[in-house]
């Protein structure tokens, strides 16, 4: 897939190991994303970085994607901080 829209969220957590529990909590996200779409989360030491990418065809559904995984990050940020 050629991406046309690219969008990257990064979250600093100024903490390595909360940012390492976050991306891990979010891997399960990773398995139900819809064709024409790609999501990629990774730490950057006490950083968060959220890559999603998408084809022309899913240009509303690439931000509704960073929209849910931003709302799930927040909601996992409640809960263990």
């Amino acid at each position: 897939m050629e991406p046309l829209l690219e969008i990257t969220a990064k979250i600093n957590t100024d903490n390595e190991s909360l940012s390492k529990t976050i991306e891990n909590s979010l891997k399960p996200d990773n398995i139900d994303i819809p064709s024409g779409i790609d999501l990629n989360v990774e730490t950057e030491k006490e950083t968060i970085v959220i890559t999603v990418r998408c084809s022309e065809e899913k240009i509303l559904s690439c931000r509704e994607t960073m929209d849910e995984i931003l709302a799930l990050v927040k909601s996992i940020l409640e809960i263990i901080t």
